[in-house]
């Protein structure tokens, strides 16, 4: 926060200097008769100076220096540094207008080159432009379809075309005459796996009973 010392002259012509942080609100204070013991028995008439400083330590210095001064010196002093604050003001002057001109040509420019004509549109965009319905149908709702620019096809393609057309049917009978076939020989394979005859089951010859068989059998009778 940059700081300043500020001098105030008063009503009997003597000059108080002090240093704040914030000069409207110091001199209101003043004003008030709330700034200073000095400001309370001589009102301030009006603020005469203010010099800027980085810091309170800088600012509390050139305040203790100014003080050691007499009226003559103090007086000589405003004098001296309120020439010098004019000089640099008429010198900053040139260099303000000089850039409010640069900025008027720039700000020219740009205005120019954004307010720049706009293309002619080409003659197939003026023919759908004309052709377009007027207000009143746009106004009752009608939709209206742009108009789509035709597009030529040159002969060789055309011909090309011509000649990959019979191609292509063809491989497509093709295909289809295969599909049948197949379809028709897996039918047939399917109906003669199902009409095949079963095998009648083999009757197992009676084996001839030994003689102890026999023996057990006549005698259990």
């Amino acid at each position: 926060m940059s700081w300043f010392l500020y001098v105030l002259e008063c009503r009997d012509g003597s000059l108080y200097t002090g240093i704040t942080n914030n000069v409207e609100a110091r001199c209101a204070a003043h004003a008030a008769g709330t700034g200073a013991r000095y400001t309370r028995s001589h009102p301030p008439a009006r603020l005469l100076l203010t010099l800027p400083y980085p810091d309170r330590s800088a600012s509390s210095k050139a305040e203790y220096a100014l003080k050691q001064l007499s009226a003559r010196q103090k007086h000589a002093y405003v004098r001296d540094c309120l020439a010098l604050q004019a000089i640099a003001a008429r010198a900053a002057e040139p260099q303000e207008a000089a850039a409010g001109e640069t900025a008027g040509a720039v700000g020219k420019e740009i205005a120019k080159r954004t307010t720049r004509k706009t293309p002619a549109q080409p003659r197939a965009a003026r023919k759908a432009a004309a052709k377009a319905p007027g207000k009143q149908a746009v106004a009752k709702g009608a939709k209206v379809r742009p108009a789509v620019a035709k597009r030529t096809v040159p002969k060789q393609a055309v011909a090309k075309a011509a000649m990959v057309k019979p191609a292509a049917a063809k491989r497509a009978t093709a295909k289809r005459t295969m599909a049948k076939r197949t379809a028709v020989k897996t039918a047939v394979i399917s109906a003669a796996v199902t009409k095949k005859p079963k095998k009648p089951a083999r009757k197992q010859a009676a084996v001839p009973r030994t003689n102890a068989a026999a023996r057990k059998a006549t005698a259990t009778a």
